[in-house]
Parts: structure tokens; C-alpha cells; sequence
């Protein structure tokens, strides 16, 4: 308790009367803590968290908010053997079920719906290692098919771009000989060099050797 609270109640004769006084005062600011508690969990969300740290988060919500709420029992000198408080015990965990399963992202809408036509419900712990269950076998499929991606990726940007391959940018420096000056030729074709071939010499050694293939032919029937 705080100094400048325990100074309000030094006058109170006896306990029972300060916690009258603390319940009469604090009682509506509790409220406030309630609602503000249920608003915070019902739109909290998974967002970019892992669902373990989701959980976390809104495990510590619950708490906070059975401290503020607390489940009634039953005080009797002969307890009730109906099972009301127990049903009531188990609509509360159900519904923390509920608000941990709504709260997750769109990759467990499968599993969400799954979960949601169970009868009766797990209960918190077993959905939540579920879930997580889940989503470690997910990051296991995504990185198996990222990794061929990205060494396909990675093969294609080593490719040579352009019809020139070895070039880059399919860039060709132009054929120079050495000889003449000129270009578009090498000096292996240069016909300053070597002369300029005779095509009529060619034709009259291919035309011999027709001429000479048939006599034999001839000869040979």
C-alpha cells in the first residue's frame, strides 16, 4: 500500500472498516481496469509476434483480469454437488480458447476452424502447442521452397545477358586486322595478305574429279 493511501485509513478503528473504506473507494476504478482489460483482449491480435510471444501477451491479460474478477466458489457448510461451478469454471476457459483462437493471423484459418468444431474444446495449453506447432511446420515448408527459388535466382543473374554470350550486355567489340587497318575482318581472312581466292581454279578441280569418277564408272562395268 502506498504512504499517501495508508494515511487515509491511520483513523479506522479496526481492519474490517479500512477495507470497506479501500473497497467503496477503489471499486469503480477497478471496473474501468476491467473494461479497459476485456478491450485489450478482445482486439488483440498476433500481428508480426510469434504465437508464443502472442500468447505470452495474452496470458498475462487473463491474469490481470481474474485478479480484478475473480471466479466466485461455492462457500457452503454442505457444498453443492450439481455441476454449475464447474460449467461456469469451464464457459471462462472456453472462452479464453475463443479469444486466443480469433486473435491469431489468417495462416491458422484452417486450423482456427478446425479447433472451433472440436466439442469439447482442449484446453488452453494443448491448443496453444498446437498452434505452435503448426507454425513451425509452415516455416519448414517456406524455407524449403525458398531455398531452390533463390538459387534459381541466383544461377539466372550469373547468366550472360544478351545474344552475345561472354559479352556483357550483349556487347561484341568489332572484328580489326591486324594487316590492313580494316575492319569487319582478322588477318586470317585478310586478302591483302593472302589474295583473293580463286573460285574459277576451284570449279575446274571439282569438275575433273566428276570427270574422272564417271570413267571409272564406266571402266567398272
Amino acid at each position: 500500500m502506498s504512504p499517501q493511501i495508508a494515511q487515509t485509513l491511520v483513523f479506522h478503528e479496526n481492519t474490517i472498516d479500512a477495507l470497506l473504506d479501500l473497497k467503496e473507494r477503489f471499486s469503480k476504478v477497478g471496473r474501468i481496469r476491467i473494461a479497459t482489460l476485456l478491450s485489450k483482449i478482445n482486439n488483440l491480435k498476433q500481428g508480426s509476434k510469434l504465437v508464443l510471444e502472442y500468447f505470452t501477451e495474452i496470458k498475462t491479460l487473463w491474469k490481470e483480469l481474474n485478479s480484478h474478477h475473480l471466479m466466485p466458489h461455492c462457500t457452503c457448510l454442505n457444498p453443492c454437488r450439481c455441476a454449475a461451478m464447474r460449467e461456469a469454471r469451464y464457459f471462462m476457459l472456453e472462452d479464453q480458447v475463443i479469444q486466443f483462437l480469433t486473435g491469431l493471423n489468417d495462416q491458422f484459418n484452417v486450423f482456427k476452424t478446425h479447433m472451433f468444431m472440436l466439442d469439447p474444446l482442449p484446453s488452453i495449453n494443448k491448443v496453444c502447442s498446437l498452434v505452435i506447432q503448426e507454425e513451425s511446420n509452415n516455416l519448414s515448408l517456406s524455407s524449403s521452397i525458398d531455398e531452390p527459388l533463390s538459387i534459381i535466382n541466383v544461377a539466372n543473374s550469373r547468366k550472360p545477358q544478351g545474344r552475345d554470350r561472354g559479352y556483357s550486355n550483349g556487347f561484341r567489340p568489332p572484328r580489326h586486322c591486324t594487316f590492313c587497318g580494316k575492319n569487319n575482318h582478322t588477318i586470317e581472312y585478310c586478302y591483302q595478305k593472302h589474295g583473293h581466292p580463286n573460285f574459277s581454279k576451284h570449279r575446274s578441280c571439282v569438275n575433273a574429279s566428276s570427270s574422272i569418277a564417271e570413267i571409272e564408272a564406266q571402266s567398272g562395268k
